[in-house]
C-alpha cells in the first residue's frame, strides 16, 4: 500500500501538529471505529472510542488518542501494550490476549480486564481505583485499588500488617477458600465453590451471594456487622436465624429454606422463587415485604400491618380485601 500523502492542515507549525478546524470544533461524544478505519479523524476529540471486534488497529495508532477519555477495546490481535493515554479514566479490554502490559495513563480511574487474561503488568496508574480482572492475574496490584472483581484468591492473602483493605470487593469462581480476614465494606461471590465459611468477610456490611452451594450452615454467623443480604441459588440455605440482625434481606431461588419467621424484624424483606415457603404471616411487621413467584403461598391473611407490599405471580393468593389499611399494596399476575 502506498504511503498515505501528508493532510496539509495537519502540517506541523513552529514544531508542533496543527489539527483541521474540523477537529478543534468537534463536540463528538462517543464514536464506534470499524474493523479497518485507522484513521480516526474527528474521534481524536471525542470522550468515547469503542474498537469493534477485530479491530486491525496497532499500539502505534493509539497514542493519537491522548485526549480520549473512556477507550474500549473487542478482540484486538494487534495491540499488545497500552500506554500513554494521559486522559483516558475508563479502560475496557474484550478478548485482548495479545495485551500483556498496561502503563503510564495517569488519569486512569476505571480499569476492565475481566475478558483479557494475559495481562501481567499493571503500572504508573495512580488514579485507578476500579479494577476487574477476571482470569487476568498480574503480578502486582496497585495499592491504592478500592474495587476489585477477580477469580484469585492470592490477591487476598495479606498479612496482619498489610491486610486486604477494599471498599467493594467481588470474588468470580473462585476455587481456592479464604483464610485471611478481608477488610471490605462490600462483598459479591458468584460461584465460590472452595468458601465454606464466611469469617474472612465478617467486617462487610453488604453482601450478595449466588450459587453459594458448598457454605456451611453455621456460615452466617459471623457476620455481625451485616446489614444488607441478597442470596440467590443457595441450596445450603436452610436457616435464616442469623439473618435476623439484617435491615434488608433479599432471598431468590433458596429452595430448601421453610422457616422465614425469623426475618420479622427486618425493614426490608423480598422472598422470590422459594418453593418450601408456604407461611409469610409472622412477616406482617416488616416495614416493604414483596413476594415474587412463590407458589406454594396461599394466604396473606396475616399482612395488615406492612406499610408496602408487592406480591407478584403468587397464584394461590385469592383473596386481599384485607390488606385495604396497607399504605401501599401491588398485586401483579396473581389471577385468583
Amino acid at each position: 500500500m502506498a504511503p498515505r500523502e501528508r493532510d496539509a492542515a495537519t502540517e506541523p507549525v513552529n514544531g508542533a501538529t496543527k489539527q483541521p478546524a474540523s477537529l478543534a470544533q468537534s463536540t463528538l461524544m462517543s464514536v464506534s471505529v470499524p474493523r479497518h478505519w485507522l484513521r480516526f479523524g474527528m474521534g481524536y476529540r471525542a470522550r468515547t472510542v469503542r474498537f469493534s471486534d477485530g479491530s486491525l488497529v496497532q499500539d502505534a495508532h493509539l497514542r493519537h488518542l491522548s485526549r480520549v477519555q473512556e477507550l474500549e477495546l473487542r478482540e484486538c490481535d494487534y495491540i499488545t501494550s497500552i500506554q500513554g493515554l494521559t486522559s483516558c479514566t475508563s479502560l475496557t479490554l474484550r478478548s485482548c490476549d495479545q495485551v500483556t502490559a498496561i502503563r503510564d495513563l495517569p488519569q486512569l480511574q476505571s480499569l476492565d480486564i475481566s475478558d483479557s487474561s494475559s495481562v501481567y503488568r499493571i503500572e504508573d496508574v495512580p488514579a485507578l481505583t476500579t479494577l476487574l480482572l477476571g482470569n487476568a492475574k498480574p503480578s502486582v496490584l496497585p495499592s491504592q485499588v478500592q474495587t476489585l472483581s477477580t477469580s484469585a484468591a492470592v490477591y487476598l492473602a495479606a498479612s496482619a500488617s498489610s491486610p486486604s483493605t477494599y471498599a467493594s470487593l467481588a470474588l468470580k469462581q473462585c476455587h481456592e477458600s479464604i483464610q485471611n480476614d478481608v477488610f471490605a465494606a462490600e462483598v459479591h461471590l458468584t460461584s465460590c465453590d472452595a468458601v465454606t465459611r464466611l469469617d474472612a468477610f465478617r467486617f462487610a456490611s453488604t453482601m450478595t451471594l449466588s450459587r453459594s452451594r458448598a457454605l456451611e450452615q453455621t456460615a452466617f454467623d459471623a457476620l455481625r456487622l451485616l446489614q444488607t443480604i441478597r442470596l440467590q441459588a443457595s441450596t445450603c440455605l436452610t436457616s435464616v436465624t442469623a439473618l435476623a440482625r439484617c435491615i434488608s434481606v433479599h432471598l431468590s431461588l433458596c429452595v430448601n429454606l421453610a422457616d422465614v419467621s425469623p426475618l420479622r424484624h427486618c425493614h426490608s424483606v423480598e422472598l422470590s422463587c422459594c418453593p418450601q415457603v408456604h407461611d409469610v404471616n409472622a412477616l406482617s411487621t416488616v416495614y416493604d415485604l414483596a413476594l415474587n413467584r412463590c407458589a406454594d403461598i396461599e394466604s396473606l391473611d396475616g399482612l395488615a400491618h406492612n406499610h408496602t407490599l408487592r406480591v407478584a405471580e403468587c397464584y394461590r393468593v385469592s383473596h386481599v380485601g384485607h390488606l385495604h389499611d396497607l399504605h401501599t399494596i401491588e398485586l401483579v399476575r396473581c389471577h385468583r
